[in-house]
């Protein structure tokens, strides 16, 4: 995108504004994890850097499942401007027993929208420490229900719910679907 994502406006608040919108109702603690906490103070949440500086996302699950006051996590990309509550909190009643909670969507798996426990922290630890920092690098070596679009669908009625912001085309068209949807 080439500028910050999370303080990228859309509609009337940020991209991170919205993510912290559709979680805020679940009442559940929430943290942020970025490396310069400055930009961050208005919002009044918790922000720990990196303990695994340049190991991407999977570093950022990493460092949230250590910090985090509770031993579940719900993983939210600052980029998911459609996300929705509902949705959310489908996804974190649907962890019962398992280590992990993953969507799959048309465009494949969307771990930056996931439920993790702490559990997973050894195995995340040694996929890091094999120098693998892809998101889902670990998933094969825990347990995780995949859940099918089937599961979900009924919570995207307008096919958006996984809509994120890779480029300045992908700004557009969400800026239009906003316009669309008369915000």
């Amino acid at each position: 995108m080439g500028r910050d994502k999370a303080r990228l406006e859309l509609g009337r608040s940020t991209l991170l504004e919205r993510v912290l919108a559709a979680a805020d109702p679940l009442a559940i603690p929430c943290i942020l994890i970025a490396n310069d906490s400055k930009p961050f103070a208005h919002l009044q949440r918790p922000v720990y850097p990196d303990l695994r500086p340049g190991s991407g996302p999977l570093g950022g699950l990493f460092t949230a499942l250590t910090v985090a006051p509770s031993t579940t996590v719900l993983l939210l990309a600052c980029d998911l401007p459609f996300i929705t509550t509902p949705f959310l909190r489908f996804l974190l009643q649907s962890l019962g027993t398992h280590q992990a909670v993953v969507p799959r969507s048309p465009d494949g798996l969307q771990p930056l929208c996931a439920v993790y426990t702490r559990s997973c922290l050894p195995t995340i630890e040694h996929t890091l420490d094999r120098g693998d920092f892809r998101i889902t690098s670990f998933l094969t070596d825990i347990d995780v229900l995949f859940l099918s679009r089937d599961r979900w669908q009924a919570f995207d009625p307008y096919q958006l719910l996984f809509t994120n912001l890779n480029t300045p085309e992908d700004y557009q068209r969400a800026q239009e679907l906003l316009t669309q949807e008369g915000e």
